[in-house]
């Protein structure tokens, strides 16, 4: 029996919550538990959501916590929800290792953006292997970042 309110602009079923018309946030990313993660995940989903060139994100739900929240994947949407990993595949110059991430903005989150408004499972679309130096350093300016040069953690190259 599963449990279902609405409240505060929220409809709730069990413990997950999705805000009507924008974007939610639950679970416990415990390295980014910061009073302002609702702001801060909003704020990454649109910038990533320009990046490609698409329109706003107008609703979806994100679950943040754990290793890996979809199988082997750090991160995957089913176009109404993403779920993201508290780590990121970091490409050091001798290797690809999984690091915490220190903020949201430089979570997978931006990826599965990607996949969420362009598709694209297989990462064809050109769009993944470029540009994202620029919207890393914008992102990592964010207080709590880590500051650590783009890597490749976003492209899909990796997969």
């Amino acid at each position: 029996m599963a449990l279902l309110c609405a409240a505060g602009g929220f409809l709730c079923v069990a413990a997950a919550c999705w805000r009507e018309g924008g974007v939610s946030v639950d679970g416990k990313p415990e390295p980014w538990m910061q009073h302002d993660l609702q702001a801060r995940t909003e704020r990454t989903i649109q910038l990533a959501a320009q990046r490609w060139r698409s329109e706003p994100v107008s609703s979806v739900a994100v679950h943040f916590g754990g290793d890996r929240v979809c199988g082997t994947a750090l991160g995957c949407n089913n176009g109404d929800e993403i779920w993201v990993s508290d780590w990121i595949a970091y490409h050091w110059p001798e290797r690809w290792e999984l690091v915490l991430a220190s903020c949201v903005e430089q979570s997978v989150l931006v990826h599965e953006v990607g996949h969420l408004v362009i598709g694209d499972p297989g990462h064809t679309d050109p769009r993944w292997r470029t540009g994202w130096e620029e919207l890393w350093t914008e992102l990592s300016s964010a207080p709590g970042c880590a500051s650590i040069p783009y890597s490749g953690s976003w492209d899909g190259v990796q997969d």
